[in-house]
């Protein structure tokens, strides 16, 4: 795998959603992250882990896709990161989100000899790309208020975007 490029897998069983993100993610890998996580709620897991051993790198939307998901967790629901890397846990920590999320060196369960599978890719628009940034952005300044003035000239062009993008499909 290149250094620029990203991966989302997952495995789902044992009342668990293993996902594994790996490269340096972006817009698209949130895509892939919540598509996988809503899926897995639909099958009513509760615990969600999040292994960012391999993780590179994230931007500010992936972090925002992350923590929207953490934030609408329901009662008895957790969301763990495996082993992010130092560089990982300062990008969450600058944003003002780290404290939100349970840092974990071993797995709920044994995860040797479980078998990944690729994140179901589904077409994702242009559309779709600009309301999940918008949504992860403000999902950070709601997060935290000292994120409000980083994105908020930020979540003002996605919305105005958004709204172009809603009247001209």
């Amino acid at each position: 795998m290149s250094a620029s490029s990203s991966n989302v897998s997952v495995w789902v069983g044992q009342g668990l959603a293993w996902v594994r993100v790996s490269g340096r993610v972006h817009t698209h890998s949130g895509e892939l992250l919540k598509s996988e996580l809503l899926r897995a709620r639909k099958l009513q897991l509760r615990t969600f882990l999040l292994d960012l051993s391999e993780c590179q790198m994230m931007d500010s939307t992936f972090v925002g896709v992350m923590t929207s998901q953490r934030l609408r967790l329901a009662p008895g629901e957790t969301m763990e990161l495996l082993r992010p890397s130092q560089r990982v846990r300062d990008v969450l920590d600058n944003m003002g989100v780290l404290e939100l999320f349970k840092i974990v060196d071993t797995p709920p369960v044994d995860l040797r000899n479980l078998d990944l599978l690729p994140a179901l890719a589904t077409e994702i628009t242009a559309r779709a790309i600009c309301r999940s940034s918008l949504e992860a952005h403000q999902a950070l300044m709601e997060a935290n208020p000292a994120n409000i003035p980083k994105f908020k000239d930020v979540t003002e062009l996605l919305a105005e975007d958004l709204k172009r993008r809603s009247k001209n499909p």
